[in-house]
């Protein structure tokens, strides 16, 4: 589903889609949008949908995440159930798949996170950090949690934001120029929550979608917001912050936008496929993608 101002167009199978459910999407180069989805990868380009080159070399599972590097490198990550690959690397012109040989020890990849350092993150299962030829695997050894690395996100400040897919809880991992010190969100103010994606905005805050409604958090104390501040739905599965500072949440009742003093929402009555909204993305010429 794309909306551009006051236009709003939906695109399904009949325009080209591998399959209607699209649960990654990453704004690439020259206008492309990349759009992952159960049965494979699609290319946006030019105002229609073709077929990705790349998917007969990738794996046939479905795809849960994509990172778009800005030399123009795509990275796709892979779920849903036990396969041989769990991410791959697109060039443009080649592919490359990871497999445990090559110390990725997962067999899924829920997000994708490239750091200002330059490493690619990985939420797959583990926390694991790319750099630049190997994988580190880190684990409840490393002080994380016992449930599954669900998210993650890094914040303008270097920090590492870690949302866990069972135990209702978030991490914040201070970059080592302040003594790379862990912070468990409970003991920061935030409720114990589920937490499904995180995103940061212009002014330096954290949004977090949860199964209780969206919490921003400023540096000093979280904020909820939830239905009765006008959300589409508690549960909300993807939030992005776009280029105009504004806040999207993807939920299971349909898109909520948040312009800073009320939420606007967007369902099937405008078109919007049928909830709940798993992934936004922007493109350079500022339309929103879910």
């Amino acid at each position: 589903f794309l909306l551009f101002g006051d236009t709003a167009d939906a695109t399904t199978t009949k325009d080209g889609l591998p399959d209607n459910r699209v649960q990654a999407i990453a704004s690439g180069t020259n206008g492309v949008v990349w759009l992952g989805t159960t049965a494979g990868l699609a290319r946006y380009s030019s105002g229609a949908i073709g077929d990705a080159p790349a998917n007969q070399a990738l794996p046939h599972v479905p795809i849960t995440s994509l990172w778009a590097d800005p030399d123009g490198t795509l990275w796709i990550g892979y779920g849903g159930r036990k396969q041989s690959y769990s991410l791959s690397r697109y060039d443009g012109a080649t592919v490359v798949n990871f497999t445990a040989d090559d110390g990725l020890e997962s067999s899924s990849v829920s997000q994708i996170y490239r750091g200002a350092d330059g490493a690619l993150w990985l939420a797959s299962g583990f926390l694991c950090r790319y750099d630049p030829d190997s994988f580190l695997n880190l684990t409840v050894r490393d002080g994380l949690a016992t449930s599954p690395v669900a998210n993650l996100l890094g914040d303008p400040f270097g920090a590492l934001w870690i949302g866990f897919g069972a135990t209702e809880e978030i991490l914040r991992i201070d970059p080592p120029g302040s003594n790379g010190r862990v912070y468990r969100a409970n003991p920061i103010g935030l409720p114990k929550i589920l937490c499904r994606s995180i995103a940061h905005g212009r002014d330096g805050a954290i949004w977090l979608s949860t199964a209780r409604g969206m919490h921003r958090y400023d540096g000093k104390r979280f904020e909820a917001f939830t239905t009765s501040d006008g959300l589409a739905n508690d549960r909300v599965f993807s939030c992005f912050v776009a280029k105009d500072g504004t806040t999207w949440g993807g939920t299971f009742g349909g898109a909520s936008h948040y312009d800073g003093i009320t939420w606007a929402n967007l369902d099937t009555r405008d078109g919007l496929p049928a909830p709940p909204v798993n992934s936004i993305a922007e493109t350079p010429d500022g339309a929103i993608w879910f």
